[in-house]
């Protein structure tokens, strides 16, 4: 698994143990968290995590943390499931989304 540093090497955390974190502040109420919370899973999709580009995707289909963009959260489910790792959460979400809408 791999690391990201939170507040110094004595504090590494790994990036799924960050995700659940984020995760649980999105789940909030509180826009505000919702938001800073998503800015942290961006970061983390934009340097390879396919777990946080489904997230991100989630949040964009949804609006949590961020304003609903359609669009955009398929084109992060797509490089969720195109990753190294793909995110086995994102393949069934594409697979359900392809299947709904008839898309090859």
């Amino acid at each position: 698994m791999s690391k990201i540093n939170i507040q110094g090497p004595e504090h590494d955390v790994s990036v799924q143990d960050k995700l659940v974190e984020l995760h649980t502040q999105l789940a909030t109420t509180d826009p505000e968290r919702q938001s800073m919370a998503y800015d942290e899973i961006l970061d983390i999709a934009t340097h390879g995590s396919s777990e946080a580009m489904y997230l991100v995707a989630r949040c964009l289909m949804t609006g949590r943390g961020v304003d609903v963009n359609v669009k955009a959260g398929h084109q992060w489910l797509e490089h969720a499931v195109s990753a190294f790792d793909p995110s086995r959460a994102a393949c069934f979400s594409l697979g359900l989304l392809h299947l709904k809408s008839g898309v090859e």
